[in-house]
């Protein structure tokens, strides 16, 4: 019988999440493997809600964010080129939690997203699970809430996907996409043949460089926002762009003149 991870250290991981976290959905899984190898991990990440211009002197009234301070900033990376000297250890914030006023808020707040101290909970809580999972799949929304410019929601994107590899540097990692992960909420064009799609482009530039997405599925994920993947020699991965079938989808669409937006339902029978 194969060595599994024991249930109270699982236990304990998911108690320390759930305390910790709100907006983050955390589950450990075992899968049988090919002979070479009788069990193997991976962790489902989900819905954390990134917020890096969190701010817990301020309530949710602003959403916890010093409006007046952002509207003052300029050159916010957007691709991860840009983030080549950011570091889950060094953030400017850092400073600031450690210097505000009781009470301290740093965990995040009711009605607010995730701040980086809450996130690093998280990755904490996983490695002492495994340290070494057989992969990771991340099922959307990394982004926060009421994000006003697309530069503040592809900085959210860029550096929670560069703390999850961070901390998982060995273990391929596939994402797939969420409607806070579009801008606006929900928002996505829809493809034109031969034409990738600009918002899909930005995230291939983001997850492409952090993440497991084959390079040979480049085209599919910039048109329509899906691909395919080998996880294992025995294992295949479908990770499927379920936006185009909200219906808080924007801009809207006739389903009867255009029932398979994308090609997606075409690809994943192909």
């Amino acid at each position: 019988t194969p060595s599994l991870p024991s249930l109270g250290s699982v236990k304990l991981a998911m108690i320390n999440t759930h305390l910790t976290i709100v907006a983050v959905l955390l589950c450990v899984g075992l899968m049988a493997l090919p002979s070479s190898a009788a069990v193997g991990t991976f962790f489902h990440l989900s819905d954390w809600h990134f917020d890096p211009f969190y701010n817990e002197n301020f309530n949710s009234g602003t959403f916890c964010r010093n409006e007046t301070e952002l509207n003052d900033l300029t050159g916010i990376p957007i691709f991860p080129a840009s983030l080549a000297s950011y570091s889950i250890h060094n953030k400017d914030f850092d400073h600031r939690l450690k210097n505000s006023p009781s009470p301290h808020f740093q965990f995040g707040q009711f009605a607010c997203d995730s701040p980086q101290p809450l996130l690093e909970t998280a990755l904490s809580s996983m490695i002492s699970v495994d340290a070494n999972p057989t992969f990771i799949i991340f099922t959307g929304d990394m982004s926060a809430h009421h994000l006003k410019l697309p530069e503040r929601r592809s900085s959210a994107i860029s550096l929670g996907s560069l703390y999850i590899r961070e901390s998982f540097p060995n273990t391929p990692i596939f994402p797939s996409i969420g409607n806070n992960d579009c801008y606006p909420d929900y928002f996505l064009d829809l493809p034109i043949i031969n034409r990738p799609n600009e918002w899909l482009v930005n995230l291939w530039n983001i997850w492409s460089t952090y993440f497991s997405i084959p390079s040979s599925q480049k085209k599919d994920f910039t048109h329509g926002g899906y691909y395919v993947a080998n996880i294992t020699q025995s294992h295949i991965l479908l990770s499927l762009n379920t936006i185009w079938y909200s219906t808080g989808h924007d801009p809207a669409f006739n389903t009867t003149t255009i029932p398979d937006p994308a090609g997606q339902f075409a690809w994943l029978s192909s």
